[in-house]
Parts: structure tokens; sequence; C-alpha cells
């Protein structure tokens, strides 16, 4: 059996047929250029964190440069240009000082969860590489997960993560701590998302269990069937997909005057519906490694900054609107608390100036989303 990491699990939900092509049968594809640029990009910030760490500075803008020089000197200059823009945030990651602490530590374990060498395939079971993991001053073991991507998770997001849970597992393996903060740090971004309940250490025999699962389930698969979904746009398999194939010779008729036909519809139906999101994955795939893609002159489609607004307390939020004379049954109407309820009753009742005080109560998080965005004039240009 091929050892197990957090993507070959991943690949194997996405589609049996794909795992078994890429890391059973090992069939070669060409290097997708955004996993160049987060590789190269990887192995420097890892350089970077190594000689902050040494130096005991939190942060070095100018060893980051040389460190970047050093490793682009021979890469072509667009791959430098595109690692450059992946490192831009950088900078702004304060690394805490520490005496136990691994940058780019590979672990790697046995089926009974002992350590074991990265490269001994014969009793290698489940690995990872992890980003960097230190001991913080208050005895907590920190696990901090570096993406490249151009798009930038919320809060809601990184907690419910399934990447994060496994890497505290295995570096509970490997460490005594009892609590394992885990955050992503977005370098394009320069933000960093931590989640906000560390995992104790008692906790994690449940991630255990679930990787043990998954792996009976792809010890047992002998025929590896493929499976339709989103994951097709970014599949480099899909010429040798028998599924895939099929489902582009589905037809359809002009009217439809039986059974077989309604049903040969609907699966057209499903597929085109499949086509939308497998476009949408290439494209976000294109964005993540170039940036937007210009539509016209006025739009462009990509990954652009979004600010949400939440109330995470209720009730101070529905006693101010009471105090203010709105209707209660109309204020229970809207207990979910969203920025756009409040702003309809308000308006309703002619109360708009209580937004300003109302938004007071409530917190901000930026991400990103996928989406059409129109591009701000030029400065200096003239409409008349």
């Amino acid at each position: 059996m091929v050892a197990l990491s957090y993507t070959r699990l991943t690949d194997y939900q996405h589609c049996p047929l794909a795992f078994k092509l890429r890391h059973l049968e090992r069939v070669p594809v060409p290097a997708a250029r955004p996993l160049e640029v987060g590789a190269l990009a990887h192995t420097i910030a890892a350089a970077y964190l190594q000689q902050c760490l040494q130096d005991g500075r939190t942060t070095d803008w100018e060893a980051l440069q040389q460190i970047t020089r050093a490793h682009l000197l021979t890469q072509p200059a667009d791959l430098g240009a595109e690692v450059q823009e992946a490192l831009e945030g950088l900078p702004q990651f304060l690394v805490e000082r520490s005496d136990d602490y691994g940058v780019e530590e590979e672990l790697a374990f046995t089926r009974t969860w002992e350590p074991c060498d990265w490269h001994d395939r014969a009793r290698v079971f489940f690995r990872a590489k992890i980003d960097y993991h230190f001991r913080d001053a208050g005895g907590v073991r920190v696990i901090v997960d570096h993406k490249t991507d151009r798009r930038l998770w919320s809060r809601e997001e990184t907690a419910q993560h399934d990447q994060l849970p496994i890497y505290a597992f295995l570096v509970g393996r490997v460490r005594p701590e009892e609590l394992f903060v885990v955050r992503v740090h977005f370098l394009r971004y320069g933000i960093t998302r931590t989640r906000a309940q560390p995992y104790e250490r008692s906790a994690l025999e449940s991630i255990r269990e679930r990787i043990e699962a998954q792996a009976q389930v792809i010890d047992a698969d002998t025929r590896f069937e493929p499976r339709l979904s989103p994951f097709c746009g970014r599949c480099p398999y899909t010429a040798r997909c028998p599924a895939f194939q099929s489902a582009l010779k589905l037809g359809s008729a002009p009217t439809l005057t039986s059974p077989t036909e309604a049903q040969n519809e609907a699966l057209r139906l499903l597929l085109l519906r499949k086509g939308v999101k497998e476009a949408e994955s290439r494209l976000k795939a294109w964005v993540d490694g170039h940036g937007p893609i210009p539509l016209d002159d006025q739009e462009a489609l990509g990954y652009f900054p979004k600010r949400t607004t939440a109330f995470d307390a209720v009730e101070p939020v529905v006693t101010r609107l009471l105090q203010a004379g709105l209707p209660r049954p109309e204020v229970w109407e809207i207990l979910s608390t969203s920025k756009s309820a409040i702003q309809q009753l308000l308006k309703d009742h002619s109360q708009s100036r209580l937004m300003t005080e109302i938004l007071a109560l409530a917190r901000t998080d930026q991400q990103t989303q996928f989406s059409v965005q129109r591009l701000a004039a030029e400065e200096g240009s003239d409409e008349n």
C-alpha cells in the first residue's frame, strides 16, 4: 500500500480512479504552475524562518530579500516574479522565539503510529511535512501551515478545515505538550488565521480513528471507480476516465417523449451543472497562478477582498434595538442578527442612524471571494 498523507486521503475522496492513476500507477502529468510557485515559496519561507530563529529576530526584510534572490538565481524570470508576489506578506509574520521548534519537519509513522524514517517505504503508513511548529512561552505547541493561495479563508473555514486536526495529531505523536494551537498563514497577504479553540491531546484520538477508517476503505478497494465531481475540472486524467468520457457523449432530445429520454435529459442537466463547476475550478486554478482574468476594460474575474460582519453576542444587539423602540415581534424575527436584516428593519422604521451604533457591537472578518468585480477607474480619467 502506498504511504498515505492528508493530500492523498483528499485525492481518494475526490476520485478513487484519479488516486490510483496518480499514487499507485504513478502516471506522469505536466507540473502545474501554481504547485511550482507554492513549492519554491515554501522553500524560501523555510530558509527565512530558520534565519530569523537563529538570529533571534521576529522579522527581517533584508534577510528575506537575500534568501529570495539566492533561490531565484537559476529560475526563469516569470516564475521568480510569481514567487516574489506569493511571498509579499511574509515579513508581516512575526517569528516567536522558541528553543523547541521544527521547520519543514518531515514526520512519518508506521501503522502502529510509531515514528519511522520518511523514506522507509516498507514501514511508512502515514506522513506529513509540517511547515513550522514551536513551543510557546506558555508551554503550548503552535503549528503553522503556510498557504500561497490567492484565496483567503474565513475564520469559519479555518475552524472547520480537516487538515489542521490531522497535523495536530501527528505533531502530538512526537511532542509532549497537552495543548496544540493551529494556524494558517497566508504568505501572499501576511494574514494568519488561528483556530479559536486549541486541540487537547485527549481529543486527538478521534483523528487517529478517522485516518485508520479511511485507510481501511482504500485498502479494501479493488476497483477504484471514477467519481464525477467538481474535481474533474482540475483532474489531469480525464482523457483516461471512462465516466468522464461517457458523460460527454450524453445527448438531448428536442422534446421529451419517454422515460428514457427524460432520464437522459436529467443526466445532461447534471453534467452541465458539473461542467460549470469544472470550468470554475479551472478558472480558479488559473487565477491562483496568474492573478485576475480581465473580461474587458471594466471587469475582471478573480479573488477579491470581501468583508463580512458578524455578531457574536445577540443579546446586546437585541437589547439596543428594543431600547430604540423597534417592535418586539419584528426584532425576534431577525435573531440571526445578519447585517442586511438589521439594516432593513431600521430602514422600515426610519432608524437608519442607529446602524453605526449597532455595527460597533459586531466584528468584521476579511476573506476573499471568487467573483467578477468592476475595476476601479484609472486616476486622472475623465468621462465628460
